[in-house]
């Protein structure tokens, strides 16, 4: 299991329709529509060490209220390179933030009380365990 720490941010939005990022950034602008968590204590880089073959993969977003969405798809095996974030797409787009493509939610899929947890700036624990 990996486990990263992150936090809302008054700007997320959430509302980007192929794609869900978490980002080392401390902030965001409600252009960033992917984005749902920002200061994120890992990028894709630091995954790459743990995640070295393809995996099926669950993703769960937590907040403290209890709430958590659930997103699950493929890591294809490849290098992850990018020190900045972590991107899942419902797309086969691969790329060195890419962490799982074919997934089954994007950021504008998230429920809506989710994202308005996520616009106080609560605290977010990201969950990344293997399916098989």
């Amino acid at each position: 299991m990996i486990l990263i720490k992150a936090r809302g941010h008054r700007n997320i939005r959430a509302t980007h329709r192929t794609t869900l990022e978490i980002t080392k950034d401390e902030s965001c602008t409600p252009r960033g529509d992917c984005i749902v968590a920002v200061s994120s204590d890992k990028a894709a880089r630091d995954l790459h060490d743990e995640l070295r073959e393809p995996l099926w993969l669950r993703v769960v977003l937590r907040v403290p209220s209890g709430r958590e969405e659930v997103i699950e798809g493929f890591y294809p095996g490849h290098e992850l390179t990018d020190e900045r974030s972590i991107v899942l797409r419902k797309s086969g787009f691969i790329c060195g933030r890419t962490l799982m493509i074919r997934c089954n939610k994007s950021a504008g899929d998230l429920s809506r009380d989710f994202v308005r947890e996520l616009q106080k700036g609560a605290e977010v624990e990201v969950e990344i365990t293997s399916l098989f």
